[in-house]
């Protein structure tokens, strides 16, 4: 197990996830929450390190991110799932999926 001072001596600032085309998606662990501020005001930024290439990645958590992060009451620690469903209407749309251990894959959100 890595100490602290190794985990903050090695840490990287996260690079932005950018879900550019529908089916776009990103699979990994929170490493934690904060709050920017942006031009399109205040929003809070989910860090994850992706499954795939294990870099620390920024979601910037939308209005649908947001609600379902809130509904499904993500934790730092979880493993998550964020799919671009592409735009409806004036916002993009998203499924964001939580692993949770003990819990078939849909049950956590109601869906299976």
């Amino acid at each position: 197990m890595t100490s602290f001072r190794e985990r903050v001596k090695n840490s990287k600032k996260p690079k932005y996830f950018r879900f550019e085309e529908e089916e776009d998606f990103i699979i990994g662990v929170v490493q934690g929450f904060r709050r920017i501020t942006s031009a399109f005001g205040d929003c809070e930024v989910m860090d994850i390190i992706n499954d795939e290439d294990k870099e620390l990645y920024a979601v910037l958590c939308g209005t649908v991110i947001q609600s379902e992060r809130e509904k499904q009451d993500i934790k730092v620690g979880e493993r998550v799932g964020i799919k671009y469903l592409g735009e409806e209407g004036n916002y993009k749309n998203f499924i964001v999926m939580v692993e949770r251990p003990g819990i078939k894959q849909g049950e956590e959100n109601g869906k299976l």
